[in-house]
């Protein structure tokens, strides 16, 4: 179990308060803040390309969070930032340099590597995990974090989403008692011991996802795949970033193109044989009456659920199960999926019903997951600091109602930068939200004009073109 220094263990805890129907926003904004100038004096210190803004800013370590959002914002294609010479030639040496620029300490990795996965391998050998996202370009985002970081990026959403889920009614009534008093009551470190045991142990999991591989949406599948009784996924190898790149950008060499024969052997020329086994494994928990948690990008849902559907023997998932799911919102032929005819399709396929029907918000750069309520709103945790920019990139007055460019600065963002400028466009307000939940909310989520269609989405309609 991770042991978390003092601000964020103040910042977790107050999550779960938060959560669990409590926690002062006057409060949560003094630790947040707190925690972010105490992060802003470690980039200077450690980390070359945000201490050269800063630098040129004439921003000092004192600086108060206000004057931080509107000088030290970043481009989130920092992450990309990288002449794509540096991977067309396996040049990692290069690649390490570009990439200690953002990182708060010198990398270097073994030489004689031939593959970017090969590459992300020798960084987690140095304890860099190296998360990385895509779009429909191939220009690869790698956002590099260090031990703790990753720690906190895998486990700390897991006790306020635990205390959501129990809000939503999603869980047996006595776990949601339990873990009201428990979100209120324990420390975050004892929280999740208990989750651990019984958080999601009466699940089988269904994940149309990869079973490994550091890329957004994967690796929640994967936490919770950790979590549940049984788990099954979709693709039963790891995402390879090497295919990803070389599927969208081309001219592979050798080595490359063996990569990408594999990958695409696994997922596409496999793909009937793969949704026979998550069919195979549905209708098991089905037959044994166990609850299923099914979990994946929004067309990958919609594409088990046309499955079963087509097979004209849909199915009624036991009582108490869960569809999730998070991520792009663009089907494979690149048409815009609806949200009430995904959720319909969801309950003429597996007889789940809203409220256990679940969309969350997140990106690769940030240690945080918005939930989406019962009345539509996706719920901000208050350790996450939120800016609106206008079309130039300049805040927008503060207010109960904000819509533009989302900016977010992040705490749990430790070994790089994490006050960074997003490419999504939001609407955002304080108003309160009927369903009790104090703090901010998003009333609309999507691209920003411009912005490149990014994460799973982008990547699996490569794949599957």
């Amino acid at each position: 179990m991770t042991t978390w220094n003092r601000e964020h263990d103040l910042l977790l805890a107050e999550g779960m308060r938060w959560a669990a129907g409590g926690g002062d926003v006057e409060r949560a904004t003094a630790l947040r803040h707190h925690a972010l100038q105490i992060n802003h004096q470690h980039y200077l210190e450690r980390i070359p390309l945000y201490r050269e803004l800063a630098k040129r800013a004439r921003v000092g370590a004192g600086a108060k969070v206000p004057e931080l959002a509107r000088e030290l914002l970043l481009p989130d294609n920092i992450f990309k930032s990288y002449p794509q010479s540096y991977l067309d030639t396996r040049d990692f040496a290069a690649m390490n340099r570009w990439l200690s620029t953002i990182f708060d300490k010198p990398i270097e990795t073994r030489g004689g590597l031939a593959t970017i996965d090969e590459w992300l391998a020798a960084l987690g050998e140095r304890g860099v995990h190296a998360v990385y996202s895509s779009g429909t370009s191939g220009n690869l985002s790698f956002v590099p974090r260090d031990a703790y970081s990753w720690a906190l990026f895998r486990e700390a959403p897991l006790p306020y989403t635990m205390l959501l889920l129990a809000r939503l009614g999603i869980i047996a009534r006595w776990k949601a008692v339990a873990a009201k008093l428990a979100g209120r009551t324990l420390s975050p470190a004892r929280f999740q011991q208990v989750f651990e045991r019984v958080g999601l142990r009466d699940f089988d999991g269904i994940f149309l996802n990869f079973r490994g591989g550091n890329q957004g949406i994967q690796l929640v599948g994967q936490q919770l795949a950790q979590r549940v009784r049984r788990a099954t996924f979709l693709y039963p190898i790891e995402i390879s970033a090497t295919a990803l790149r070389t599927l969208a950008r081309g001219k592979p060499n050798a080595v490359e193109r063996a990569h990408t024969e594999a990958f695409l052997d696994a997922t596409v020329r496999k793909k009937d044989a793969n949704y026979a086994r998550i069919l195979d494994a549905t209708r098991a928990a089905v037959r044994e009456g166990q609850k299923a948690l099914v979990f994946g990008a929004p067309y990958l849902v919609k594409e088990l659920c046309d499955k079963i559907v087509a097979s004209g023997a849909p199915l009624q998932l036991p009582a108490g199960s869960i569809v999730g799911y998070g991520g792009g919102w663009k089907s494979f032929d690149g048409e815009r999926l609806s949200e009430p005819a995904l959720r319909s399709l969801i309950e003429r396929a597996l007889g789940v019903t809203a409220p256990f029907v679940v969309e969350a918000y997140s990106m690769t750069e940030i240690g945080a997951l918005m939930m989406k309520c019962e009345h539509g709103r996706f719920h901000v945790p208050p350790h996450l600091e939120t800016i609106i920019l206008d079309a130039k990139l300049e805040p927008v007055p503060d207010g109960d109602e904000a819509a533009g460019i989302l900016a977010v600065m992040d705490p749990f963002a430790v070994s790089y930068p994490g006050f960074l400028i997003t490419g999504d466009a939001v609407h955002r307000t304080r108003r309160p939200c009927e369903c009790g939940l104090a703090g901010e909310t998003f009333l609309s989520v999507g691209r920003a004009a411009g912005a490149e269609i990014k994460g799973c989405g982008g990547i699996m309609a490569t794949v599957n073109a």
